[in-house]
């Protein structure tokens, strides 16, 4: 009798676990496709919302406001342009004193060269006449 009645609740139990395993599955089933709506909605939801600031960024931005935008970006570049070229005349005019200043540099020293064999040429007259 006792172990009819094991077998019984056996019988039962794996009815059981069958019925559980059933129910999971088809949990899983009706889940699944509410979860992905869900996600879809929710994603929807952002996307609108995107669109709408979008949507109000372009209305508030006004065509002069895209005129502004340009003249500013083409005077910051002509601004950079100028420091450029202001940059370059500056180098060539320091180039330009720098060999100038050379030229000179030299010329002086020629003088001074000249000069020099004058003086050893007057000395050795006025020792040779003397």
């Amino acid at each position: 009798m006792i172990n009819c009645c094991c077998l019984f609740i056996q019988v039962q139990l794996a009815g059981y676990d069958d019925l559980t395993q059933q129910l999971i599955a088809r949990a899983e089933k009706d889940i699944q496709p509410r979860i992905a709506i869900e996600h879809a909605n929710a994603r929807l939801a952002m996307k609108e919302r995107q669109l709408g600031e979008l949507s109000d960024a372009m209305r508030r931005l006004d065509p002069r406001d895209v005129l502004i935008e340009q003249y500013e970006t083409a005077a910051a570049e002509a601004a950079r342009e100028a420091r450029i070229y202001r940059d370059e005349t500056l180098r060539e005019m320091q180039q330009q004193a720098d060999r100038e200043k050379q030229r000179m540099d030299q010329e002086g020293d020629e003088r001074k060269r000249k000069m020099a064999q004058k003086l050893k040429y007057l000395f050795i007259h006025l020792l040779v006449y003397k």
